[in-house]
């Protein structure tokens, strides 16, 4: 009973922090890997100036041990106002900047503030909940220096945030911790897109998107000519329709993912045409994280029947979720779900130094290295070439090769063209 009541008080405020930040529109992380570089400094007067601007700017201070905001803006005598004993009102050093500091709880500046990571979790999403903000244009959140419980807080309480700014001097000791913090903010903001082909009902899209937005997923990609009943879609979405607000829609599955470096077709069911091994959603966690930077596509099938043989195809790998033989079928949102929990759980994405190709490269180079093999009469069935250039597509994608791999590739395949040429012409000799 304890445990339900818990549950439901931290849904409740997760709803709470989702109505404040829909009011918002850029919601930014300011970090640093190491103290004394100027983080708060940069966050000060990137506020001021953006007021200067015309914008409305709201300053968080979560750097709750060593709040000091308050101090560069001269308002470190202000006071949280709270006529309800609920509701916080930010103090407003100017117009157009409200800012909020647990420095304004605090009666002696030089008493310590010794708390533990729990504490100081729940006094940040204390004000991400009940901090009345109104409606701004611009959120900065400034963090202490590091990767720990403040910006993981953050990051995970406010599912739509834009994006950080990390700030470091040239030192290289101020490098090497930046670099932890470029690492953190890529774990924390994989660009996963969730993509829906040809979905029939504007609920389950609905359903698509909560399941997503709970795992921090942001990205969603409708493939289909329908129009969908945005009640329906509303109603099941809640707090997450502004997924499908921002979707990309297309009417080509080719289109939607051929800036991938990895497209993943789920799919439990196998055939002729389809492929030879599927990923868990646990191995398709593990392979994400040794990926490079890039766009990562799941793609999502119709209710009735799933991905065509066709669709499979496009991707470059399929995963599958375990489920009973005896009634395996998954709704949508379902399959959605584990996935998506299982990539936010488990996935570890970091930068490896190089820029995956995307899958419109990797069909360019297929393409080519099919010409070549023709020319020198490789094929001798039909259907070889088509299994040809699945087999290299697939194996090619999930290689994650770098531009300058793929060009090796390419040069690979005309030299096996223009040897073939050479020892023809030396025999004509």
């Amino acid at each position: 009973m304890a445990d339900s009541q818990v549950k439901d008080e931290w849904d409740l405020q997760t709803e709470k922090i989702q109505d404040r930040m829909d009011k918002i529109g850029r919601k930014i992380l300011i970090m640093s890997g190491k103290g004394g570089v100027g983080k708060t400094t940069i966050t000060v007067n990137l506020a001021n100036a953006l007021v200067d601007m015309g914008c409305t700017v709201g300053i968080l201070d979560t750097d709750i041990t060593g709040p000091n905001v308050a101090k560069m803006l001269g308002c470190e005598d202000g006071v949280l106002g709270s006529p309800d004993g609920t509701t916080l009102y930010p103090v407003e050093p100017r117009e157009g900047l409200k800012v909020v500091s647990l420095a304004f709880a605090i009666q002696d500046p030089d008493a310590p503030i010794i708390w533990r990571g729990s504490l100081k979790n729940t006094a940040i999403r204390q004000f991400l909940a009940d901090v009345e903000w109104g409606t701004l244009d611009y959120l900065l959140i400034d963090s202490p220096p590091g990767t720990g419980d403040e910006q993981l807080t953050v990051c995970q309480s406010i599912h739509s945030l834009t994006g950080t700014i990390i700030v470091t001097t040239p030192q290289p000791v101020a490098v090497l911790d930046a670099r932890r913090s470029v690492g953190f903010s890529r774990k924390l903001g994989c660009a996963i897109i969730g993509v829906l082909v040809d979905t029939q009902d504007g609920a389950n899209i609905g359903s698509v998107c909560r399941a997503m937005k709970t795992m921090g997923l942001t990205h969603l990609t409708l493939v289909t000519k329908r129009n969908y009943d945005e009640n329906r879609v509303g109603t099941l979405a809640l707090h997450a329709s502004d997924l499908y607000e921002n979707a990309k829609r297309t009417e080509s599955l080719e289109d939607a993912i051929k800036d991938s470096i990895l497209a993943v077709g789920a799919t439990r069911r196998r055939g002729k045409y389809r492929k030879l091994s599927s990923f868990s959603p646990e191995q398709l966690a593990s392979h994400i994280s040794s990926l490079p930077d890039g766009k990562v596509s799941i793609v999502f099938g119709r209710e009735s029947d799933g991905l065509t043989d066709e669709e499979v195809m496009s991707c470059s790998a399929v995963v599958s979720i375990p489920t009973s033989e005896a009634f395996p079928s998954l709704n949508l949102s379902q399959a959605v779900q584990i996935i998506a929990y299982t990539l936010f759980t488990k996935a570890q994405i970091y930068p490896q130094g190089m820029t995956s190709v995307t899958h419109e490269r990797v069909r360019q180079a297929v393409d080519d290295a099919s010409s070549h093999l023709s020319a020198i009469g490789y094929y001798k069935w039909n259907e070889e070439r088509k299994w040809t250039e699945n087999f290299l597509k697939d194996l090619l994608e999930r290689a994650a090769l770098s531009e300058s791999e793929m060009q090796r590739f390419d040069k690979l395949f005309a030299k096996i063209e223009n040897i073939k040429i050479h020892k023809e012409g030396a025999k004509n000799e």
